[in-house]
């Protein structure tokens, strides 16, 4: 007999999507070998053609859509190329902060960042 009320898994929600009003397009991209952990949310940019952690002199690409960790070979990751999602759910490289014009180069690539109130 069928079960139809059967549990097949949860989403817990991290509060990284702001609204969903706005279509979340997603590619992939690949982070080079020994590239270290990266969290879901971590804005990333490119890099001779590799995502690193957004950090000064670069430019925002997208938005990682999921913890991951690089160890010694290359990584292929999806990114959000377009969406709406919390600012301070964000991640950056170490010591770095987003700048307006970082937000506003995301915004023109159709990710729009916003302040939620949770």
């Amino acid at each position: 007999m069928a079960t139809y009320n059967e549990k097949i898994g949860a989403v817990a929600y991290d509060n990284l999507i702001a609204d969903t009003h706005v279509k979340q397009i997603v590619a992939s991209g690949t982070i080079a070998a020994n590239g270290g952990e990266f969290k879901r949310g971590t804005v990333v940019a490119l890099a001779d053609g590799k995502l690193v952690a957004m950090a000064s002199g670069k430019t925002p690409y997208g938005i990682l859509c999921d913890d991951v960790t690089v160890g010694a070979t290359d990584e292929v990751v999806e990114v959000y190329l377009t969406g709406k999602f919390n600012k301070a759910a964000l991640h950056v490289a170490a010591g770095y902060t987003l700048t307006a014009a970082d937000i506003q180069t995301l915004r023109n690539g159709g990710i729009f960042v916003e302040n939620v109130v949770e």
